[in-house]
């Protein structure tokens, strides 16, 4: 009885692969019928592919592929259904059909350009830009006409930091067709990369002219415009990206930073800003801003801005986002400067016990309030949490442990902290300075390049011995270059 089972189990299942069969073939008979009864002259193949090709364009990647498999397979000649099924695979997740279909194909056809190029495609997504790289000139080499290859081609030149050469192909294709918006906008991006702002403002500025909808490329054009003093413009054209898309943060985050550099010691350009915000997420990191920008002021101009008033803000800001460990710690650092010790304690434990036990800058504040409450017990085990998870060899612990021994009347201790810490010192001293997204304009709220020769100026005045380094976290294979991606590191001893 088992045997027999078995076997009408294994015919039904036979029946439904026959029956799925049969549909699928009557499906591809009725695509090829309805083909040719608008065009006699189109193949089946061809009848097929384009049906395809017809559900790409509608995004049924699934539904696609079998009409493009059944194509290709009967007529492998057929570049544009290798191309389609390929795509397919990728935008359903099976990535490596995809590889092995366009390899196939290139051994098929490898006197031809468009194989290379699919190839070159594949090598991106994988992002090795070095092989993709090889397979855009063998393309090349094939077809050198082929506009849209040379544009693959110099956007993948700037992944491997090839910039003039990239730059030479860009400029080709943009003398052969000036109106393709596209490369243009490319073109631009890499001027911008290499600090050539009038240039490429030029040509974002020309963009805008024709296309007023992008949001993207406003937002690249208004970071121009304020990296070169336009700050009205900048802040215009932020408004016009805000009206497409109400809720685009780094359009509110770049009004904020145009903002700040606005007032100097006038902080009402930020107060109007955080006023016109209904963004919760986004009024909070306003007013987290306002008040540093406030704590900063007052740092060369004492109590221009109440310590009450910054306080306040800076509450409002971690009712609307409890999550921002900055506005908590901005928060709790005041609280212990106008000795508000209690509102202090709340907020780095909470930030201690709900977010990050291992808070540094929330341990040091909590080590600051036992110690002022006279909690040492407390403030000792606080100590060794804060720097148990970092370097347990900081010579700074002896600072740390001086204070508070001194702070117990236990002098002869508090003393012997501090000749280890100076014996520590004289060994050597080294500190490293690290600067990121350097920029050549005043007008960015990240560091300028003259801002970065004085501090090294003013390290050498003061008798510093050091060395610059920069590293890029960009992925270049043929030479590193200073990008907006890198990062600086000045180290000095």
């Amino acid at each position: 009885m088992r045997i027999i089972g078995r076997a009408i189990a294994m015919a039904l299942v036979l029946a439904a692969g026959s029956a799925c069969a049969a549909t699928i073939q009557d499906e591809f008979n009725r695509v090829i019928n309805e083909s040719r009864r608008t065009d006699v002259s189109v193949t089946p193949a061809q009848a097929l592919m384009y049906h395809g090709l017809g559900l790409v364009q509608e995004e049924e990647f699934a539904e696609a592929i079998p009409f493009l498999e059944e194509a290709i397979s009967r007529d492998p000649a057929l570049e544009a259904g290798w191309e389609g099924l390929g795509w397919c695979y990728v935008r359903t997740g099976q990535q490596k059909r995809a590889r092995d279909l366009w390899f196939r194909m290139r051994d098929l056809m490898p006197e031809k350009a468009k194989p290379h190029a699919l190839v070159a495609q594949y090598e991106i997504l994988e992002k090795d830009w070095v092989k993709a790289d090889e397979a855009f000139r063998k393309a090349l080499a094939i077809n050198p006409r082929d506009y849209d290859l040379k544009y693959s081609f110099a956007q993948n030149l700037m992944r491997l930091g090839e910039i003039e050469e990239s730059e030479a192909v860009l400029k080709g294709l943009i003398k052969e067709n000036p109106d393709r918006v596209d490369i243009q906008h490319t073109y631009a991006q890499m001027l911008s990369n290499r600090f050539q702002d009038e240039d490429a403002l030029k040509i974002y500025r020309d963009i805008a002219e024709i296309i007023s909808d992008n949001a993207l490329i406003k937002l690249e054009q208004a970071a121009l415009e304020l990296r070169v003093g336009e700050l009205e413009k900048a802040d215009r054209i932020c408004l016009e990206v805000l009206a497409l898309e109400p809720e685009n943060m780094a359009a509110m985050r770049l009004r904020a930073d145009i903002a700040e550099l606005s007032g100097q010691e006038d902080v009402t350009p930020l107060e109007a800003l955080i006023e016109a915000t209904t963004n919760r997420i986004m009024r909070a990191e306003y007013l987290t801003r306002l008040a540093g920008r406030c704590v900063a002021i007052n740092r060369l101009n004492p109590e221009r801005y109440k310590t009450g008033m910054i306080i306040d803000r800076l509450q409002e800001a971690v009712k609307l986002d409890p999550l921002n460990m900055q506005s908590r710690e901005l928060l709790a650092e005041l609280c212990y400067q106008s000795g508000r010790l209690t509102a202090c304690r709340s907020q780095v434990e909470d930030v201690l016990l709900k977010y990050n036990h291992q808070d540094v800058r929330a341990l040091a504040l909590l080590f600051e309030v036992e110690v002022k409450e006279r909690n040492f017990e407390a403030a000792q085990r606080v100590l060794r949490e804060c720097f148990k998870h970092f370097d347990r060899d900081d010579p700074m612990i002896h600072y740390y442990r001086a204070r508070l021994y001194s702070a117990q009347g236990e002098y002869a201790k508090a003393l012997e902290e501090a000749k280890r810490l100076e014996e520590a010192g004289s060994k050597s001293s080294v500190f490293t300075l690290k600067y990121t997204d350097l920029t050549e304009s005043d007008w960015m709220p990240q560091t300028s390049v003259r801002r970065l020769t004085e501090h090294i100026r003013s390290l050498q005045r003061a008798g510093w011995a050091g060395k610059c380094g920069i590293s890029s976290t960009s992925r270049t294979t043929r030479r590193k270059r200073l990008s907006r991606r890198s990062s600086l590191t000045i180290s000095a001893g």
